[in-house]
């Protein structure tokens, strides 16, 4: 019986990720070879993961590059799907690690629904928050708990 109600069925999805729930120690890769994320967990501050995509129309760089310049005490890892020669112009642009990847096959093992996504993670690799972003204000919502922690007195 539907009673009208069956447009109401994606409220009852569940978060894409489990906060508290821990970020494996490698990403597998069939288009660019496993990743190593065990840096992830020997962070002293917490880590920022940012996930995009060249032709992702919704995706501007400026916002994380202005995130992670506010906040120095995180580490940083930008995830992007790209050709060879966008992603040579992006890491000259952004002063931490980029790693190219298949955004299929990395929400499919991190568990996010869209680009331009964004996790938050504890010193220990145990994700905190995550959600889509479009500037810096979308940054700090999304990363308030690590903000909090270590840059509130």
């Amino acid at each position: 019986m539907d009673n009208g109600l069956s447009h109401r069925k994606f409220l009852r999805t569940e978060l894409p990720f489990k906060p508290g729930s821990y970020i494996q120690d490698v990403l597998q890769s069939k288009s660019f070879g496993d990743t190593e994320l065990g840096w992830i967990k020997l962070t002293k501050k917490g880590s920022v993961i940012f996930i995009m995509q060249q032709n992702c129309s919704a995706c501007n760089y400026q916002p994380l590059i202005d995130f992670a310049s506010k906040y120095t005490e995180f580490d940083y890892c930008l995830f992007l799907e790209s050709d060879e020669d966008f992603y040579k112009d992006i890491i000259g642009k952004i002063k931490f690690p980029v790693l190219r990847c298949n955004v299929r096959e990395t929400a499919k093992q991190l568990h996010f629904y869209g680009v331009p996504w964004v996790f938050s993670l504890n010193n220990m690799g145990q994700f905190i928050s995550g959600d889509i972003f479009h500037n810096i204000e979308d940054l700090m919502r999304i990363n308030h708990a690590l903000i909090q922690v270590y840059y509130t007195r």
